[in-house]
């Protein structure tokens, strides 16, 4: 059995995987079995694979049967994956050659059972100058160093803490940027299904609230941006990242047994209440209506009936929130001190 799994899904990835075989067969600890799991690709993804399973017998390849979707293969992933930690390797991006050796050691010496590092941005000559500016600017603003500076272990209620102040911003990274052992895997399940820009940040919140989450402040991974990556095709669908991904997350965050220890606090939980109930106020407003009945409204409780289920207390909730702005708006600096 290996020590790490590094584990590549893959759909279409013909102009990226070579790079990304390279620099995962290239690490400095070679304890390691590299996965490939296939999504249906359509291109030369598996033929470019076959070629490097051939001269490394580190290399193991699976094609799904049936596509599986992005969470889904990520799932099917870590079930083939035999290692006793697991590290994702997206199609698209690059690890460091110190990368596993680097995260290994931090994870032993903090006895973490979760540990995410620094990621450097390369961009793709279609991104645009604006794209990339934006980017890296989104990028800085949820560096995990500035929000938990020299610490290279962050508690459970600290990572809680940050979560309810920033609950729909990713500070921990991609799954390039996280290793995790196989027992979290066991104990905290499958990704979450129904969503897609905020999936990888649910799973993570869903360990860390509970074991806490080591970090290594190093660059070990690179994060490609270019056209189709996931993130620029995810950011391209309005109701799904910006609305609904949002909206089940907090909703998750607020009802769902995995998150007591993040609701716990009262603190966290009105905070995380505050973000909710103007998640589902903008919603509501949005596009033909002001009511329930707008479409949006609708199609967000077809795809997710949960949000159905607490109508008469989401709206108290949103008549609070509403009362909790006006209150802000005009005395700031007692709504301010207040809400510290």
């Amino acid at each position: 059995m290996p020590t790490v799994s590094l584990c590549i899904p893959t759909y279409n990835a013909a102009r990226f995987i070579a790079e990304a075989l390279d620099s995962a067969i290239a690490q400095t600890f070679d304890d390691i079995e590299v996965l490939v799991v296939d999504d249906g690709s359509k291109d030369e993804t598996i033929e470019i694979a076959e070629r490097y399973a051939r001269l490394d017998t580190r290399i193991s390849i699976h094609r799904n049967a049936q596509n599986l979707g992005l969470p889904g293969n990520w799932d099917r992933a870590r079930e083939l994956a035999r290692g006793e930690w697991i590290l994702f390797l997206f199609q698209d991006d690059l690890f460091a050659p110190r990368c596993v050796e680097e995260m290994l050691a931090t994870a032993r010496r903090t006895s973490a059972t979760l540990v995410c590092c620094r990621r450097e941005v390369s961009f793709f000559p279609e991104v645009s100058p604006d794209q990339r500016k934006k980017f890296t600017a989104y990028m800085r603003a949820l560096e995990f160093a500035a929000l938990f500076p020299g610490r290279d272990f962050i508690h459970a209620r600290e990572f809680s803490s940050q979560v309810a102040r920033t609950p729909l911003s990713n500070f921990v990274g991609e799954p390039s940027c996280v290793m995790l052992h196989r027992d979290a895997l066991e104990e905290f399940g499958r990704f979450n299904a129904c969503m897609i820009q905020l999936v990888d940040f649910e799973y993570w919140t869903r360990i860390a609230t509970r074991r806490g989450i080591a970090y290594v402040d190093e660059p070990l991974v690179t994060f490609r941006v270019h056209g189709k990556s996931a993130t620029s095709t995810n950011a391209q669908s309005t109701l799904r990242k910006d609305r609904l991904d949002g909206i089940i997350l907090l909703h998750e965050f607020l009802h769902a047994p995995a998150y007591g220890p993040l609701r716990s606090s009262p603190r966290n939980y009105f905070l995380l209440s505050m973000h909710y109930f103007a998640r589902i106020g903008q919603l509501k407003r949005s596009d033909a209506g002001r009511d329930p009945q707008d479409p949006s409204w609708t199609a967000a409780v077809d795809y997710y009936p949960p949000l159905q289920q607490r109508t008469a207390w989401s709206n108290a909730g949103e008549w609070l929130y509403r009362a909790y702005q006006g209150i802000r708006h005009l005395h700031p600096k007692s709504a301010n001190g207040a809400s510290q």
